[in-house]
């Protein structure tokens, strides 16, 4: 039983406890200030700190303090890091005062800890804003003298009719305008094929009217928050026992912590974990902050709608017009179409470029001819959906490619420890370009490295690619964890910073080990070529991306109409029909004249 201690001692030891939690922090905030001020190479999984100390915890000012004797270890976790990968041994050791000799320490059976983290990805919160038309298009109504353009706004006889909301209210500015035979078509000076001079035909046509029409696909179209780094790591601790040279496990435990659990204990080994941060990683994730998503929403047995997150794209909001004024903007509307500038002397078309559909098609048409395209959700990274594809709930998260290594400290009952990490051979089995020409300036370069490990264990590797013989871009190595026989795959981007045409441009692929020795090495040859440099508009060339228009007679809408119903023909303002109404009835009327007038004879007086 110990011992009465006195008031003073009491004291002493309350201000000594005070001063072992005092000590505690402030070693704990040296491990945090290590490890935000670790340089980037060494954000991988490594032994860190460890230390030996009196925990005391105390409850309140007047009963005495407890203290223990624990073993604090700080270690750091990289991303998708396995449980075989390295290995803390936490021994327990006492004291046989019965024995006279210098082997007094007595060593208990020691617990093994080991940690496992699943791969780091981003997820990235979405706000819906409204949903958009793919396709946007112009349709032009020949009119004639006789059945003259109509674009009042809110009138009930527009030539282009009037579209209604969903309460049935007149959509402002749905009336489109109307583009009539003029001083500037009859002078010659319009250009051959504005919509002013498509039009002018006195025998036939001396105007149109241009009407905003909406294609049948619609997207929904969600800004994007801040990404937030997602994993769990998980603590395992065991202890074995030797029975007969063969080592069994007694007991084991798991602690798991992430973002949302930053700290964890275990009852059975009297261990807790807590997160202390994670590193900057090497390669920052996407800021998508300054774009949009867009998925593909309605009909929605659409094949694209069917398709889901393959057919989601990430746009700059810069290019979107969310009230619709604005042309050749994304959500162009019936306002923005109307109010163009010299609309009458442009091409049929115009204002409805660079919609959601133009900027899909280019991506089709770059992968076609083995490019990269810009807009596509998929061709920005490794995409994780979240194990569904229902467009209808998007769900935005990716994988994390470079490393992401997380500081993790652990208090338990141990006098000393021993650190174990793997270590294996591998080597390079492949190297795969995307492209076998790279244009400089571009996202073209994108080569694919597998590595094998040939070793017995689970170990790490670190994998670069380096030393290229032109201006790229400098490359973060990337970390990987291989069980033993098996493969791994990596991705890198090659951005060429250098303007030239190079046929044979040389980078070179290194392997190390989790000591960092070289284990392999490789080269890959590449041809460069230097960007087609363009002046858009402002050159000599058209701008890609034209707004569709089609031309319809007017007898097509009239063709809508029964042959018996006058009121739609008036209605569709097609005076024809009724035209023929009217001459027959008058034929009809004049041949029963006749026949009564002939049959008929005059009295003689």
């Amino acid at each position: 039983m110990p011992e009465r201690l006195s008031s003073d001692h009491h004291l002493y030891r309350e201000r000594a406890i005070v001063g072992c939690r005092y000590a505690l922090c402030s070693m704990v905030t040296a491990f945090v200030l290590i490890g935000t001020h670790l340089p980037h190479h060494m954000a991988e999984g490594v032994f860190i700190a460890s230390s030996s100390i009196d925990y005391c915890e105390r409850n309140n000012k007047v009963d005495p303090v407890p203290c223990e004797k624990k073993m604090v270890v700080t270690l750091s976790v990289d991303a998708g890091q396995d449980a075989g990968v390295e290995e803390v041994v936490l021994v327990r050791e006492a004291s046989d005062k019965t024995r006279d000799d210098d082997k007094r320490v007595v060593e208990f059976e020691p617990i093994y800890l080991t940690t496992k983290k699943t791969r780091v990805r981003y997820h990235y919160p979405l706000f819906y804003e409204r949903n958009f038309n793919a396709k946007p298009y112009e349709e032009q109504i020949p009119t004639s003298l006789f059945d003259p353009c109509v674009d009042k706004p809110g009138s009930s006889k527009a030539t282009c009719g009037i579209a209604h909301d969903n309460y049935q209210k007149p959509i402002p500015f749905s009336e489109g305008f109307c583009c009539n035979c003029g001083a500037c078509q009859l002078a010659g000076i319009c250009p051959s094929d504005s919509r002013g001079l498509g039009s002018c035909n006195i025998f036939q046509t001396t105007g149109s009217a241009s009407c905003l029409r909406l294609g049948e696909l619609w997207y929904s179209g969600y800004n994007i928050g801040q990404g937030t780094a997602w994993y769990r790591l998980h603590v395992t601790l065991r202890d074995e026992v030797d029975n007969n040279s063969a080592a069994s496990t007694r007991g084991s435990a798991t602690m798991s912590l992430g973002p949302d659990q930053p700290a964890d204990f275990s009852e059975k080994f009297g261990a807790w974990a807590r997160l202390v941060g994670d590193f900057v990683p090497p390669e920052m994730p996407l800021d998508l902050t300054g774009k949009m998503l867009f998925t593909p929403a309605t009909p929605r047995r659409h094949e694209r709608v069917i398709a889901g997150s393959r057919e989601w794209m990430f746009l700059d909001k810069h290019l979107v017009s969310l009230q619709g004024r604005e042309c050749n903007k994304i959500g162009v509307s019936y306002e923005g179409f109307v109010t163009q500038g010299s609309r009458c002397v442009s091409r049929p078309g115009t204002c409805l470029a660079d919609q959601l559909e133009d900027y899909r098609q280019r991506d089709v048409v770059a992968e076609a001819h083995g490019r990269r395209g810009k807009y596509m959700a998929r061709l920005f990274g490794d995409m994780y959906t979240g194990g569904t594809r229902n467009t209808s709930s998007p769900y935005i998260a990716f994988w994390l490619r470079g490393s992401l290594s997380t500081m993790v400290t652990i208090t338990i009952n141990a006098d000393s420890l021993r650190y174990v990490q793997s270590v294996s051979p591998g080597t390079i089995l492949r190297i795969k370009l995307m492209n076998k020409t790279v244009f400089s300036y571009t996202r073209s370069g994108v080569v694919s490295v597998t590595v094998l490990n040939t070793g017995r264990a689970e170990s790490q590797y670190f994998l670069a690619v380096r030393n290229c013989s032109v201006g790229v871009h400098p490359i973060a190595a990337q970390t990987i964890n291989i069980p033993s026989g098996h493969n791994a795959t990596c991705l890198f981007d090659l951005y060429v910073q250098e303007d030239v045409m190079t046929p044979n441009v040389k980078c070179h692929v290194e392997l190390r080990d989790a000591r960092g020795n070289v284990t392999d090495t490789s080269l890959f040859y590449l041809r460069l070529m230097p960007v087609n440099r363009t002046s858009g508009s402002q050159g000599r060339e058209a701008p890609d991306g034209q707004g569709a228009s089609v031309r319809v007679q007017r007898e097509r809408q009239c063709s809508r109409c029964s042959w018996y119903n006058l009121f739609c023909y008036l209605s569709a303002h097609c005076w024809w029909q009724p035209a023929v109404y009217a001459a027959a009835i008058m034929g009809v009327l004049i041949l029963v004249q006749l026949l009564m007038g002939g049959g008929s004879v005059p009295k003689q007086r």
